[in-house]
């Protein structure tokens, strides 16, 4: 089944979306290993790229009053 599931893919990525603390990260990679694919978490690149952790992006984007990306309530 795994070959049939990544031969349907071709090129295309797989990608989890979710709340935090949904799992993504944890079934992320046990489904990478069945299907004999590469894993990447998001998350982590963003920090190894800008040299901070996600909470800290989140803050500093909050405080600079950036919404850009984000809904926002009337």
């Amino acid at each position: 089944m795994a070959k049939e599931v990544v031969s349907s893919l071709g090129r295309r990525p797989i990608v989890l979306v979710g709340l935090p603390g949904a799992g993504k990260s944890s079934i992320g990679p046990a489904l990478a290993r069945r299907l004999g694919l590469a894993f990447v978490d998001s998350d982590k690149k963003i920090e190894r790229v800008t040299g901070m952790s996600f909470t800290e992006i989140l803050d500093a984007k909050t405080k600079a009053g950036s919404g850009s990306g984000t809904a926002r309530r009337a």
